[in-house]
């Protein structure tokens, strides 16, 4: 049987997830449903801005003997998982994440949900969490979500319109790829929610 797991925060921008996993390697007695790891289909983020990539797993109770649980983030293009960017058993990034990069969740709790900052263009892609359970005098225990999360990067383009420095608007005009609205933009004022185009009131400072 599964062992649950309790209820991490989670920054799910997509109502869907994906359970479709993979073994890796060796193992033993692996079988669906009983090695499985959670991830949300897809999230966005703004240019510079961080994201958080939920990552939550079970595995079977007569696994015992652990003696360490890494979490390995892949990315690549489409839906495929791609190269190992970040693994957290021996903190190693590769070369373009450098210091970008962080395990903030408790593998013990069986969350490995990861973060990344200053998202840039090149990040979309679909980010796969793979768990790795070290057992000593056993094969490495490690699966992974088959599709992950694909990474969206949200661009908004602000105008300034014409008229008093101390009330104009600003058109704003969100830019996107494979985005779903609505999507939420904030510029020193209330978060405003976007269904096209619009004009909206707009503070403009020096």
């Amino acid at each position: 049987s599964e062992q649950p797991l309790g209820s991490p925060p989670l920054l799910l921008l997509f109502p869907t997830s994906e359970l479709t996993n993979i073994t890796v390697g060796g193992g033993y007695g692996k079988g669906e449903g009983q090695y499985c790891v959670d991830q949300p289909s897809g999230l966005e983020a703004f240019a510079g801005d961080s994201v958080t990539f939920p990552c939550s797993f079970v595995f079977p109770r007569t696994v015992t003997g652990i003696t360490n649980v890494a979490i390995i983030l892949h990315a690549g293009g489409g839906n495929y998982c791609g190269a190992r960017i970040y693994n957290s058993g021996y903190g190693n990034t590769t070369q373009g994440y450098q210091g970008r990069v962080s395990l903030v969740g408790d593998p013990w709790t069986r969350n490995g949900t990861i973060t990344l900052t200053n998202v840039t263009t090149s990040d979309i892609k679909s980010y796969c969490c793979r768990v790795r359970l070290l057992i000593p005098n056993k094969e490495t225990e490690q699966w992974q979500n088959g599709r992950g999360t694909w990474l969206t990067q949200i661009h908004c383009q602000v105008e300034k319109s014409s008229g008093p420095k101390t009330n104009p608007s600003v058109f704003i005009n969100c830019l996107w790829a494979l985005l779903d609205w609505p999507c939420w933009v904030s510029h020193r004022a209330s978060p405003a929610k976007l269904t096209g185009s619009l004009y909206c009131p707009y503070t403009y400072g020096p």
